[in-house]
């Protein structure tokens, strides 16, 4: 069923077309916008003005996050995490996860990652190096799945229905909702916006999972992802630097082009709502 009401984020525009199969996204220190083409085995740059070109080929790109030098970390369903630098140059990072899915990098510039083949999460330095495995199988449902970092620095999860939150070494669950929450993310006060492909919705959460608006911006399909930019405009009243929110659009049900089960895949549209 499909919400007709608009939330407080409402309207969402059609921000580029043309994208292939799209699921990781992040958003580069200028504004532009980079999606994962999981068919294409390509990055698709989104520039600012809607200029859509082909950055970088990797092999079924999932999860997409910059490290904290201005590359971009990819993980590919072969296994690799790859290292592309702002000139487009792909290079193997890294190498001993079995099944990286997801990244985020926290601002202290370590590096996040879900691995799917043993339900667990990873860490390691800015550089690459390894530092610690947390065992995540405990949370249920399809495991450590989507990532993002909290503006505190800690790693949280979903495992579909649920968001779950690293603390102390622990899993913690913060909220639970769904069907299926996809690739959330938070606003520097720490609300999270958490799309739900299966409603066509995105719903605002605030730091403790208490739902603040259902729906805050409704999807012309089922959104995906949710990335935040920086941007010199206000928002709520007050300067924040995450503006602008993208969102990669499904309406396909089933399997997400990476063998996995997650819900709705992705179209070829990216949107960006009007706040």
């Amino acid at each position: 069923v499909r919400l007709a009401a608009q939330g407080p984020g409402d309207p969402i525009t059609v921000r580029a077309e043309g994208l292939g199969f799209a699921l990781g996204l992040a958003v580069g220190s200028n504004g532009d916008l980079f999606v994962g083409d999981v068919t294409g085995s390509r990055i698709v740059r989104v520039s600012r003005e809607g200029r859509v070109s082909d950055f970088a080929t990797v092999a079924v790109p999932e999860g997409l996050a910059f490290d904290a030098f201005g590359n971009l970390l990819v993980a590919s369903i072969d296994g690799n995490v790859y290292r592309i630098t702002p000139a487009g140059q792909v290079a193997p990072f890294i190498t001993d996860a079995g099944a990286p899915f997801w990244l985020a990098v926290g601002p202290d510039g370590r590096i996040w990652l879900t691995d799917v083949s043993d339900q667990s999460l990873r860490r390691y330095s800015a550089g690459g190096q390894f530092e610690a495995r947390f065992d995540l199988s405990s949370i249920g449902g399809f495991g450590p799945g989507p990532l993002a970092i909290g503006p505190s620095g800690e790693p949280y999860v979903s495992n579909g229905a649920e968001i779950w939150k690293l603390a102390n070494g622990q899993p913690r669950r913060v909220l639970t909702d769904g069907p299926v929450i996809w690739a959330f993310a938070f606003d520097v006060a720490g609300n999270i916006y958490a799309p739900i492909p299966a409603t066509g919705r995105i719903k605002l959460f605030d730091p403790a999972g208490a739902l603040i608006a259902d729906p805050y911006a409704v999807g012309p399909d089922a959104p995906q992802a949710v990335a935040f930019g920086r941007d010199e405009r206000q928002v709520g009243g007050r300067p924040d630097d995450l503006a602008l929110h993208k969102v990669v659009d499904g309406r396909r049900s089933g399997q997400n082009g990476t063998g996995r089960n997650d819900g709705p895949a992705p179209d070829d549209r990216a949107f960006v709502d009007a706040a």
